[in-house]
């Protein structure tokens, strides 16, 4: 069951990633809430997989996000790869 909810949380986060990528605006409180998300998942598995580096990864650029402009072909690149994470955990 919990695989499944932070399957739903990677697969906002992704939604949120390629939103910031197209200038689509987030609420900022959002984008800190998965980036947080995304940081403890990331870290709690960390040891398991080394998926899990992508939940670090797509924090770090969250959180960049907010202050700076982030290419879109790194947020698109990371959005997939999470998304992908996302998905396969609901399977």
């Amino acid at each position: 069951m919990i695989v499944r909810i932070l399957g739903i949380f990677d697969i906002i986060a992704a939604s949120v990633m390629f939103s910031i990528a197209f200038g689509i605006n987030i609420y900022h409180w959002l984008i800190i809430f998965l980036a947080v998300v995304l940081i403890i998942k990331g870290l709690f598995v960390l040891t398991k997989s080394i998926a899990s580096g992508f939940d670090l990864l797509g924090a770090v650029l969250l959180l960049i996000s907010l202050v700076a402009v982030v290419p879109k072909l790194l947020l698109l690149i990371s959005g997939f790869l999470i998304i992908q994470k996302g998905f396969l955990s609901l399977i």
